[in-house]
């Protein structure tokens, strides 16, 4: 359960703005991604009831639509409907299929929300992420054009083209660290974390940085918001997001260095494994090939870091993490590792189901080094692993071990350190940018009756 914890910039920070308010409220309704620099709206001054809010995830891996009941003043969120269906980028050239799959999800969530008047009012949302930037833009038209008029077509609110659209990547990691913290005021925990998210085809982080931002205000986000203390505090998150890094692309990646160096000889799949891979823009056409897992965990461990992570390219602006670019140290502040960092330990072993729990680096990489050099038949023999998820996780967790390792290694963290709690759950709640985005997106909507009261600042 949720609680609203935004509170709203100082009235003068618009005479601040010389003016600018209205252009920039304007910029955020209208065009496809809100610029830095836009006010975003704030949760205050709605009235007395409840209201429900639609929110779809258009993710990488696959496409989740949350109903979200929201009671008022409190601004609580609970989800009373969720309902999955297929990654809105398999459809690429396929848009008038998927507006009949999305028509299809949204009708079957109407279920929840029984009142067909309460329907009309609802707002409906729909964001995408890594998985449509990676497409090009002739086919991510088409496709945006289909999820628009299938929104249009249903009985909830659709109201502004912007409402569906594909985030950036750093926005996407804003909305993840107002959920982990929002939920994490719910345990009543006082100080703030960081969040690493690790998805399928791109890697996230937000965090408040010890050091100072002035030197990379393009990552910079600041907003006020009431603690779970009561007091008012002013937040600078640093926020950063690197497209082809999430555990599928990056692997697709590596398949795709293989097979440009000859070899279809995969070190970093258990030796024997055998599995087909389709190389995507390798040609004019795409190609599949069959590679074979030879099981070398100290030569999958080079190619991790130097031919994906890129830890030998020049580091301009210093400290670096990944492919030489900008990375604040992580210091001893504390961070919640979520979505794949939360699966690399599941499947070693090392934590059990929704369980919380920091484990050092050092005994993430010294079970991946261990399971990389068994067979398929000697893993499933091993008491020592998880043998609940081979053919959904376990078949790469001897690649996605070594990234996670290089990954957060590259941002600082240290072999011993215990900084990192991985969690998929908090409170009950599946950790998801989805409520974020619901907090900050959905202001409008959610404050009809009365005066829009706030606006978050977002640099």
């Amino acid at each position: 359960m949720w609680r609203s914890w935004f509170a709203a910039v100082l009235s003068s920070a618009f005479a601040a703005c010389g003016g600018a308010e209205e252009t920039l409220v304007a910029a955020l309704r209208g065009s496809a991604q809100p610029s830095r620099g836009a006010w975003a709206p704030g949760l205050m001054g709605a009235g007395l009831g409840t209201d429900f809010v639609v929110m779809v995830d258009f993710g990488s891996s696959g496409s989740r639509l949350f109903v979200y009941l929201v009671e008022r003043p409190t601004f609580n969120l609970q989800v009373v409907g969720k309902f999955d269906f297929e990654a809105l980028a398999t459809f690429a050239n396929r848009a008038h299929e998927a507006k009949a799959v999305i028509q299809r999800s949204v009708v079957a969530s109407y279920t929840a929300i029984a009142d067909a008047q309460q329907r009309k009012q609802t707002p409906i949302y729909a964001f995408a992420t890594a998985g449509m930037r990676l497409l090009p833009e002739d086919v991510s038209v088409p496709l945006w054009v289909s999820v628009r008029e299938a929104l249009r077509s249903t009985e909830y609110k659709f109201s502004d083209v912007s409402h569906a659209r594909t985030m950036s990547g750093d926005l996407e990691g804003v909305y993840q660290w107002v959920t982990v913290n929002q939920l994490l005021g719910s345990e009543g925990r006082r100080e703030h974390r960081g969040i690493l998210e690790l998805g399928g085809a791109s890697l996230q982080a937000a965090f408040e940085p010890a050091t100072n931002l002035q030197m990379i205000m393009q990552s910079e986000f600041r907003f006020r918001h009431v603690a779970p203390s009561g007091r008012w505090e002013d937040i600078s998150l640093y926020a950063d997001s690197w497209l082809g890094f999430g555990s599928n692309e990056a692997l697709s990646r590596l398949l795709t260095f293989l097979f440009e160096s000859g070899t279809t000889t995969n070190p970093c799949f258990n030796l024997g494994f055998e599995r087909n891979a389709t190389l995507y823009g390798h040609t004019s056409s795409n190609v599949t090939v069959l590679f074979t897992g030879s099981g070398e965990p100290s030569r999958c461990s080079e190619l991790v870091r130097r031919s994906l992570i890129h830890s030998d390219w020049e580091c301009i602006q210093k400290p670096c993490g990944i492919a030489g670019r900008y990375f604040p140290q992580p210091g001893d502040a504390k961070y919640i590792g979520v979505s794949g960092f939360f699966h690399t330990p599941v499947n070693l072993n090392l934590m059990q189901g929704h369980e919380a729990k920091a484990v050092p680096l050092n005994r993430i990489i010294a079970k991946t080094e261990e399971l990389c050099a068994l067979t398929p038949e000697q893993v499933a023999d091993n008491p020592d692993f998880n043998h609940t998820s081979w053919e959904r996780f376990q078949w790469q967790t001897c690649f996605t071990g070594h990234l996670h390792y290089w990954v957060l290694r590259s941002f600082g963290f240290t072999d011993e350190g215990e900084t990192i709690e991985y969690r998929d759950k908090i409170h009950g709640e599946d950790v998801t940018w989805t409520q974020g985005g619901v907090l900050y997106e959905a202001a409008e909507d959610l404050n009809r009756g009365g005066a829009l009261s706030g606006r978050i600042l977002r640099v």
